[in-house]
Protein backbone atom coordinates (compact mmCIF):
# COMPACT_ATOMS: atom_id res chain seq x y z
CA UNK A 1 0.00 0.00 0.00
CA UNK A 2 1.46 3.56 -0.67
CA UNK A 3 2.16 5.79 2.19
CA UNK A 4 -0.09 8.80 2.54
CA UNK A 5 3.22 11.06 1.04
CA UNK A 6 2.95 8.76 -2.53
CA UNK A 7 -0.65 9.54 -3.00
CA UNK A 8 -1.62 12.35 -5.15
CA UNK A 9 -3.47 14.42 -2.52
CA UNK A 10 -5.96 16.02 -5.67
CA UNK A 11 -7.32 12.49 -5.55
CA UNK A 12 -7.65 11.20 -2.37
CA UNK A 13 -11.46 11.84 -1.28
CA UNK A 14 -12.36 12.61 -4.73
CA UNK A 15 -12.97 9.16 -6.68
CA UNK A 16 -12.97 9.40 -10.77
CA UNK A 17 -16.01 8.48 -11.80
CA UNK A 18 -16.13 5.19 -14.06
CA UNK A 19 -17.91 2.68 -16.18
CA UNK A 20 -17.54 -0.77 -17.41
CA UNK A 21 -17.41 -1.77 -20.51
CA UNK A 22 -16.47 -5.14 -22.26
CA UNK A 23 -14.51 -6.37 -25.08
CA UNK A 24 -15.13 -9.25 -27.03
CA UNK A 25 -12.39 -9.91 -29.78
CA UNK A 26 -12.15 -12.74 -32.38
CA UNK A 27 -9.04 -13.84 -34.01
CA UNK A 28 -7.93 -16.65 -35.81
CA UNK A 29 -8.62 -17.95 -39.25
CA UNK A 30 -12.11 -19.26 -39.87
CA UNK A 31 -11.45 -22.48 -41.30
CA UNK A 32 -9.07 -23.48 -38.72
CA UNK A 33 -11.64 -22.29 -36.22
CA UNK A 34 -11.84 -18.64 -34.43
CA UNK A 35 -11.29 -18.18 -30.96
CA UNK A 36 -13.23 -15.08 -28.93
CA UNK A 37 -12.28 -13.87 -25.46
CA UNK A 38 -13.87 -11.08 -23.63
CA UNK A 39 -11.77 -8.42 -21.88
CA UNK A 40 -13.52 -6.42 -19.32
CA UNK A 41 -12.40 -2.97 -18.53
CA UNK A 42 -12.81 0.54 -16.95
CA UNK A 43 -13.37 3.68 -19.02
CA UNK A 44 -13.28 6.80 -17.63
CA UNK A 45 -17.02 8.46 -17.24
CA UNK A 46 -15.79 11.90 -18.04
CA UNK A 47 -16.03 11.86 -21.81
CA UNK A 48 -15.17 15.63 -22.54
CA UNK A 49 -12.44 16.81 -25.28
CA UNK A 50 -8.84 15.55 -24.76
CA UNK A 51 -6.00 18.05 -26.13
CA UNK A 52 -3.02 16.20 -27.91
CA UNK A 53 0.56 16.75 -27.63
CA UNK A 54 0.83 17.95 -31.14
CA UNK A 55 4.16 20.24 -31.38
CA UNK A 56 2.84 22.90 -33.68
CA UNK A 57 -0.55 23.10 -31.50
CA UNK A 58 1.41 23.34 -28.11
CA UNK A 59 3.01 26.17 -30.38
CA UNK A 60 -0.17 27.68 -30.79
CA UNK A 61 -1.59 27.31 -27.42
CA UNK A 62 1.26 29.59 -25.87
CA UNK A 63 0.64 32.54 -27.97
CA UNK A 64 -3.25 32.76 -28.46
CA UNK A 65 -5.03 35.62 -26.70
CA UNK A 66 -6.67 34.67 -23.40
CA UNK A 67 -10.18 35.20 -24.87
CA UNK A 68 -9.16 32.21 -27.47
CA UNK A 69 -7.69 30.00 -24.82
CA UNK A 70 -11.07 29.84 -23.02
CA UNK A 71 -12.87 29.52 -26.14
CA UNK A 72 -10.30 26.45 -26.62
CA UNK A 73 -11.14 25.05 -23.12
CA UNK A 74 -14.72 25.76 -23.86
CA UNK A 75 -14.49 23.58 -26.72
CA UNK A 76 -12.86 20.97 -25.20
CA UNK A 77 -15.58 20.27 -22.67
CA UNK A 78 -18.66 21.03 -25.11
CA UNK A 79 -17.22 18.70 -27.66
CA UNK A 80 -19.39 15.49 -28.13
CA UNK A 81 -17.95 12.00 -27.71
CA UNK A 82 -16.91 10.74 -31.11
CA UNK A 83 -17.57 14.01 -32.68
CA UNK A 84 -15.46 16.20 -34.59
CA UNK A 85 -17.60 19.91 -34.98
CA UNK A 86 -19.22 21.49 -32.55
CA UNK A 87 -22.37 24.17 -32.38
CA UNK A 88 -20.94 27.26 -31.07
CA UNK A 89 -23.57 30.15 -30.35
CA UNK A 90 -22.21 33.39 -28.66
CA UNK A 91 -24.94 33.55 -26.49
CA UNK A 92 -24.60 30.27 -24.87
CA UNK A 93 -20.93 30.68 -24.42
CA UNK A 94 -21.37 34.05 -23.05
CA UNK A 95 -24.37 32.52 -20.60
CA UNK A 96 -21.45 29.93 -18.88
CA UNK A 97 -18.09 32.24 -19.23
CA UNK A 98 -19.28 35.66 -18.89
CA UNK A 99 -17.77 36.95 -22.40
CA UNK A 100 -19.31 39.28 -24.48
CA UNK A 101 -20.14 38.46 -28.10
CA UNK A 102 -17.37 41.22 -29.65
CA UNK A 103 -14.76 38.89 -27.78
CA UNK A 104 -16.39 35.86 -28.79
CA UNK A 105 -15.95 36.71 -32.40
CA UNK A 106 -12.78 37.79 -32.35
CA UNK A 107 -11.38 34.59 -29.93
CA UNK A 108 -13.36 32.40 -32.61
CA UNK A 109 -11.10 33.63 -35.60
CA UNK A 110 -8.16 33.58 -33.70
CA UNK A 111 -8.89 29.94 -33.69
CA UNK A 112 -10.23 29.93 -37.21
CA UNK A 113 -6.55 31.42 -38.26
CA UNK A 114 -4.22 28.71 -35.97
CA UNK A 115 -6.40 25.98 -37.73
CA UNK A 116 -7.87 24.77 -34.53
CA UNK A 117 -11.71 25.01 -35.82
CA UNK A 118 -12.98 25.73 -39.12
CA UNK A 119 -16.07 27.12 -40.64
CA UNK A 120 -18.91 24.16 -41.48
CA UNK A 121 -19.79 25.06 -44.89
CA UNK A 122 -23.32 25.38 -45.19
CA UNK A 123 -24.38 25.08 -41.50
CA UNK A 124 -25.08 28.38 -39.46
CA UNK A 125 -22.73 28.31 -35.87
CA UNK A 126 -21.52 24.74 -36.66
CA UNK A 127 -17.82 24.46 -36.74
CA UNK A 128 -14.99 21.57 -37.78
CA UNK A 129 -12.96 20.50 -35.01
CA UNK A 130 -9.47 20.00 -35.85
CA UNK A 131 -8.68 16.30 -34.46
CA UNK A 132 -5.30 16.23 -34.17
CA UNK A 133 -5.66 18.88 -31.34
CA UNK A 134 -8.92 18.17 -29.60
CA UNK A 135 -11.06 14.87 -29.85
CA UNK A 136 -13.16 12.86 -27.28
CA UNK A 137 -13.14 9.29 -28.08
CA UNK A 138 -10.11 7.13 -29.56
CA UNK A 139 -9.67 9.20 -33.28
CA UNK A 140 -8.36 6.02 -35.48
CA UNK A 141 -11.62 4.12 -35.32
CA UNK A 142 -14.10 7.35 -35.37
CA UNK A 143 -11.92 8.55 -38.34
CA UNK A 144 -12.02 5.15 -40.13
CA UNK A 145 -15.63 4.41 -39.48
CA UNK A 146 -16.66 7.90 -40.75
CA UNK A 147 -14.12 8.45 -43.12
CA UNK A 148 -12.08 5.40 -44.42
CA UNK A 149 -8.47 3.68 -43.64
CA UNK A 150 -7.46 5.80 -46.01
CA UNK A 151 -7.03 8.80 -44.23
CA UNK A 152 -5.56 6.84 -41.07
CA UNK A 153 -0.92 7.29 -41.15
CA UNK A 154 0.84 4.19 -39.76
CA UNK A 155 3.78 5.99 -38.23
CA UNK A 156 5.37 2.65 -37.64
CA UNK A 157 4.81 -0.84 -38.24
CA UNK A 158 5.53 -3.63 -35.52
CA UNK A 159 6.16 -7.16 -36.45
CA UNK A 160 5.06 -10.07 -33.96
CA UNK A 161 6.70 -13.57 -34.37
CA UNK A 162 4.50 -16.84 -33.24
CA UNK A 163 7.95 -18.11 -33.23
CA UNK A 164 10.89 -18.10 -30.59
CA UNK A 165 13.55 -18.83 -33.14
CA UNK A 166 12.21 -16.25 -35.99
CA UNK A 167 14.04 -13.09 -36.26
CA UNK A 168 12.52 -9.70 -36.81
Amino acid sequence: MKSKLEINPFIENNFIKYRTAMQTVAYGEESKGRMDYSKSYKMDKDLSGKLYRLKEFEENLYTLPVNALKLLIFIAFHLGHKKDSIHLLASKYEEITGIKETSFNNARSTLIKKGIILKKTGRTNMYWVNPHYIFSGDRNKFIEKTYGSEYLCIEQSIKYSNSETDEF
